[in-house]
């Protein structure tokens, strides 16, 4: 069972990659298609499992599971009145399959505890997101040259599809696996990843230095709601410890003067890294106003349009489209309110908080002893999805929410106290 989570995280981090190297197969992506296959074959192995074996569904499980075809039912509603039924389907990925990985995930690790080794995926997380920084940062070095080496086109989907990877003429760090925007906050998981382990005592140095790594790769993709979550994590960590601030302290002052006494191409990325928070560069001028600006309009046409937009326009679904339906607005609670109307985003809101829910009480009962343990990383993904949502539309992408919702199944597992022992 752990090829097959290993395949569903592999595929969905190197879909524009296969999308790109098969750019002739399919008139669509390749790779966005095998990834949503393999993430509902997930989802539906888990379930027809749990059917046939006829095990008692834990309370919580079956009420996010219960939510979850709430959803899944009032978007099929919604494609069915759809104007356009490809571009609806399109968008109906985001909501009935990625999140669903959360609950599949947890009734697949009740089903075969033995098969699946909590270690080997959280290590491999780790693995992946330290690769995909390391290729970013080499590319950044080479000014966008190395992905396009590894065979990347970021026209994979046609040139309708733009990807937020520039800023003020300056490339952003994506590695070719996303736009910056995903790329960054997914990067964040990696930094939560690191710091748990380094907090239990896992061989520090190495999980410090990978966090390290990966929080440069982040700083490199210019978004500025992923570096706050990656300080904020930094922070919880470090500074619940004594012990752990002096290490990081110390390690601090050694690799980061290490990395810019050394390197010359991260001095432009330093003056728009400040414009950027400062809203003083000439893209960022205004920006903090116009994030306002769209979520009043957004609020606006609710309020006239309850039902929304429609599925599928405020997403990738809409270059399907002959006609754009997209109110550009940087927060996922609007697109979701946009794209399923105030009743989707109720049920989403129910849906999404129940598994937050699920995974809290299955981690205390799990872990009756690590109470205080268990607090801080839950409380970090709630941020992490909180500032992700309203600070952009990443929640919806399956390069940042698949991540994401292994992340919270993984941490309500029993036996992570020591990782080692997982």
């Amino acid at each position: 069972m752990s090829i097959l989570i290993f395949a569903l995280l592999g595929v969905n981090l190197l879909s524009p990659y296969i999308s790109s190297w098969m750019v002739d197969f399919s008139p669509f992506p390749p790779g966005a298609f095998l990834r949503d296959a393999l993430n509902a074959a997930f989802v539906l192995f888990a379930l027809i499992r749990c059917i046939l074996n006829r095990k008692k569904i834990n309370l919580l499980i079956a009420l996010s599971i219960f939510s979850w075809l709430s959803l899944a039912s009032w978007v099929v509603i919604l494609i069915v009145f759809s104007g356009d039924k490809v571009q609806a389907i399109m968008g109906a990925r985001s909501y009935i399959l990625f999140p669903a990985v959360f609950f599949a995930l947890v009734m697949t690790k009740i089903q075969y505890s033995k098969s699946i080794n909590t270690e080997r995926i959280i290590n491999y997380m780790i693995f992946l997101m330290l690769f995909v920084s390391i290729v970013a940062i080499i590319d950044i070095s080479m000014k966008g040259a190395f992905i396009k080496l590894l065979g990347y086109n970021e026209h994979y989907a046609g040139e309708q599809l733009k990807l937020i990877n520039s800023y003020d003429g300056t490339i952003r760090a994506t590695g070719g696996f996303s736009d910056a925007l995903n790329f960054g906050y997914l990067l964040t998981l990696g930094i939560l990843l690191c710091m748990e382990r380094f907090s239990q005592g896992y061989k520090k140095l190495k999980m410090f230095t990978i966090s390290l790594i990966i929080f440069i790769a982040i700083c490199l993709t210019l978004t500025r709601g992923a570096i706050l979550i990656a300080a904020i994590i930094y922070s919880f960590y470090i500074f619940s410890n004594r012990k752990l601030f002096i290490s990081g302290f110390i390690l601090l002052l050694i690799v980061v003067p290490t990395i810019f006494a050394t390197t010359n191409f991260l001095d432009k990325y330093v003056d728009i890294f400040v414009g950027r928070f400062t809203d003083s560069s000439q893209t960022s001028r205004g920006s903090t106003q116009g994030r306002i600006d769209m979520a009043i309009k957004s609020a606006s046409y609710l309020s006239e349009n309850p039902l929304g937009v429609g599925l599928g326009t405020q997403g990738s679904g809409n270059m399907l489209s002959a006609r754009d339906n997209r109110l550009n607005t940087d927060n996922y609670f609007f697109w979701m309110a946009l794209e399923t109307g105030l009743v989707g985003l109720i049920i989403n809101l129910w849906y999404l908080s129940s598994q937050f829910y699920a995974a809290v009480i299955l981690a205390r009962t799990n872990r009756k002893n690590e109470l205080g343990g268990i607090i801080k990383p839950f409380l970090l993904l709630v941020i992490i999805y909180f500032i992700a949502s309203v600070l952009s539309s990443a929640p919806s992408s399956s390069t940042f929410s698949i991540f994401f919702w292994t992340v919270l199944a993984l941490f309500s597992f029993p036996g992570l106290k020591n990782f080692r022992r997982a």
